[in-house]
């Protein structure tokens, strides 16, 4: 049972390690690789904030679309089963996985581009900084 369980979960790990990489690596090229520890996992907490976001908005999507037209989403996703609290038990891990995949591409992209802005606005500020200090 636990093995079974670890098997369905390496995908999910795969896409979650692959997304990891591309923020670490936007990370690494933006800041030139300096960016403090602190500010990284920040950003990084609140790219996994909003993908869980995502994953609970996925499975309560999927539970809407499947209670308010039944027929389509039978007819649409192939294994559905015929009762009702089952279909909306399927439904819920199907919306649950979608949302937390295309969630998670989402919000790395929106992270990466956040990121970028205020690192910018952080390097500015410094060097305005510094050019004031260095005309007194």
């Amino acid at each position: 049972m636990i093995g079974q369980n670890l098997e369905h979960s390496r995908p999910g790990a795969m896409i979650g390690l692959a997304f990891s990489v591309i923020f670490v690596a936007v990370v690494g090229i933006v800041t030139r690789a300096r960016c403090p520890y602190k500010i990284g996992a920040a950003y990084l907490f609140g790219i996994a904030v909003f993908a869980a976001v995502c994953w609970c908005l996925g499975g309560l999507i999927g539970m809407g679309l499947a209670t308010f037209s039944p027929e389509f989403y039978r007819h649409a996703f192939r294994g559905v089963p015929e009762a009702f609290p089952e279909m909306l038990r399927y439904a819920w891990v199907g919306g649950s996985i979608w949302g937390w995949e295309f969630g998670g591409l989402a919000s790395v992209i929106v992270g990466s581009v956040l990121f970028r802005a205020k690192w910018r606005s952080l390097t500015e500020e410094a060097s305005e900084g510094q050019t004031a200090t260095a005309s007194i």
